[in-house]
């Protein structure tokens, strides 16, 4: 495994098993590990947030390191957080219902309005200025760590002008990664669910963390830009 290769002084327990990926955990270091093969579709996901500067200290200060051998990414290394408690989303395509469809209360609980204000508005921001979206934002992929609101889940993030305008290619960066697309048929979140799940988060969101209520639906850039002006 390339975790023994990499840490082998690591102490390393199994906590979460998918089909493509897996997590561990090191109770010592108090660190998360998810690792992938490279069968994996999304592999370059997190390493070209990373160069991009779009995950940085103020979205994802939990990150610590990319997990690489031979100039692959097999996964990232991430500090342990304080988890926000999650009800059951009600998904819907009903746009009156995003308000309440999570349940962000935990969050306002933990956090200051200023803390949740800075927070989205530097991701949306981000989103805007490196064409980057992360569409996975409920209150399950997000922690607490050292006072800052921190995103989990890294690889959650694709073009934003390619998912909100349902390309078949959304999770492309451009049009000269083509290494990343590989595999990338068989992802199995339609890209109509991911730009739900967009709106369904940042309704309810701005809603039940700022007491902003908006009726924009973001299937474009200008809407957007928007969005993110009404912060």
């Amino acid at each position: 495994m390339i975790l023994d290769i990499l840490y082998p002084n690591n102490n390393f327990s199994l906590i979460v098993k998918k089909k493509n990926r897996k997590t561990f955990f090191d109770k010592s270091k108090k660190e998360y590990y998810k690792v992938w093969g490279k069968d994996f579709a999304l592999f370059n996901v997190v390493p070209h947030c990373v160069q991009a500067g779009f995950y940085d200290k103020n979205i994802t200060s939990v990150f610590k390191e990319l997990i690489l051998k031979d100039n692959f990414c097999y996964g990232y290394v991430t500090k342990e957080g304080r988890t926000i408690t999650n009800s059951k989303v009600k998904w819907t395509y009903d746009q009156n219902k995003f308000y309440l469809a999570t349940d962000w209360s935990d969050l306002t609980k933990k956090t200051t309005k200023k803390q949740r204000h800075i927070f989205i508005k530097t991701l949306l921001h981000k989103s805007i200025k490196h064409n980057l979206i992360y569409f996975d934002m409920g209150p399950s992929n997000i922690v607490l760590y050292k006072n800052n609101i921190s995103l989990i889940d890294l690889e959650s993030t694709g073009s934003a002008k390619k998912i909100l305008s349902q390309s078949p290619d959304g999770l492309y960066f451009d049009d000269n990664t083509s290494d990343y697309g590989r595999g990338l048929g068989k992802f199995n979140l339609p890209y109509d669910a991911a730009k739900r799940d967009i709106n369904l988060f940042i309704f309810s969101y701005l809603f039940q963390c700022l007491k902003i209520k908006t009726d924009i639906y973001i299937n474009n850039m200008k809407n957007l830009k928007e969005t993110y002006n009404l912060l």
